[in-house]
C-alpha cells in the first residue's frame, strides 16, 4: 500500500497506483503506514497526530503537541517535535520518553 498526500488529502492506492481511498481530506502533512500496513499515523497542519486504521476510521489522537512528523518505530510511535526533541509515544499515546 501506499500513502499519497494530494494537496492536503491523504489518499490511499495499491502498490500499483490504484486509487483504493481517501483517509483524510484535510489539513494533512505527514503521514507514515504500519510495517503490518493495518494503521496509519497522520501529522495534520496544526500539530496534532491521529492513528487511524486503514480504512480510514478514526482510532485515537496521539497527541495534541506541535509535531512536525509521526513515524512509527516497531510498537511504539515517535513525534518529532518542533523544538527538535523526539517523544516516543506507546501506541495508545501514553509518554514513554524524550530523546
Amino acid at each position: 500500500m501506499i500513502l499519497k498526500i494530494d494537496g492536503n488529502k491523504l489518499e490511499l492506492r495499491s502498490d500499483s497506483g490504484s486509487f483504493i481511498r481517501t483517509i483524510v481530506t484535510s489539513k494533512v502533512m505527514d503521514a507514515d503506514l504500519s510495517s503490518d500496513e493495518t494503521m496509519i499515523l497522520i501529522t495534520l497542519s496544526d500539530g496534532k497526530v491521529e492513528l487511524r486504521s486503514i480504512t480510514g476510521s478514526f482510532i485515537r489522537s496521539i497527541t495534541t503537541n506541535k509535531v512536525k512528523r509521526a513515524r512509527f518505530q516497531g510498537n511504539d510511535v515517535a513525534l518529532t517535535l518542533e523544538t527538535g526533541k523526539i517523544e516516543l509515544r506507546s501506541i495508545t499515546g501514553s509518554y514513554i520518553r524524550t530523546i
